[in-house]
């Protein structure tokens, strides 16, 4: 497929297939070209993205075949097609915004970098990635290793009970001081996504305490907070 985007100085060929920002910086200057940046303009270029959502979601009743006045219309290409669309048309209100494709590719950027570690937090705190991790300290062995230095070091449950509210505590603060540097409120309860994990780990025993710190930190780093938990125990 050819895409036509700004042309090469000396040259009367389209580039073909550009990168995805060059692509939109090319769509962006046609665009000024032909209507100005008023207000206005932004407003409809906004409006575009409701056209080719609306666009997207008729492909889908075309694929399903919903209207039996038409019947089959549309391919799964199809609908990827639009999609695409509606991304395009999105990146492109959003450039018109910032002012250029450079400042649109940034402003995505600080916006994925925000998001991807609130994502990780979530995935990492998440039941099914606790047991997934739990199975991978098993089959690594690193589970036995620290139950091992665990043992070594004379630590029980009761030793470590503090260690899981301590690390949910942390996350909590670092969620809520994320959110705070980018001058938001915080918009969850941050004690409730992290406490109640830090509870089943604590009800989980020591094997169960010890898979929860794997899950979450380096197999040094429990090493490390293991022989610091055994250094500060009590003599008796």
């Amino acid at each position: 497929m050819t895409i036509l985007t700004d042309r090469p100085a000396g040259t009367g060929a389209p580039q073909s297939d550009p990168a995805l920002w060059a692509h939109i910086a090319a769509l962006l200057t046609w665009l000024d070209g032909a209507n100005p940046r008023t207000d206005h303009e932004l407003s409809m270029r906004l409006m575009k993205i409701g056209e080719e959502y609306g666009e997207a979601v008729a492909a889908y009743i075309g694929i399903t075949g919903q209207n039996p006045r038409k019947g089959v219309t549309h391919s799964p290409d199809d609908l990827a097609g639009e999609l695409c669309d509606v991304v395009i048309t999105a990146l492109i209100a959003l450039a018109s915004l910032t002012g250029t494709a450079a400042t649109a590719e940034a402003a995505m950027n600080t916006h994925l970098a925000q998001r991807s570690l609130r994502l990780i937090r979530f995935v990492e705190s998440s039941p099914r990635t606790q047991t997934r991790n739990l199975t991978l300290a098993k089959l690594n062995g690193s589970l036995d290793r620290m139950m091992t230095l665990a043992g070594e070091l004379e630590l029980t449950a009761g030793d470590l009970r503090d260690l899981p509210h301590q690390l949910a505590a942390a996350n909590v603060e670092d969620c809520i001081q994320d959110e705070c540097a980018h001058g938001r409120e915080p918009g969850q309860d941050w004690h409730a996504v992290f406490r109640p994990e830090a509870d089943d780990a604590v009800a989980g025993g020591l094997e169960g305490l010890i898979a929860y710190l794997l899950g979450h930190l380096y197999e040094a780093t429990v090493a490390d907070m293991l022989r610091h938990e055994a250094a500060c125990k009590p003599p008796f």
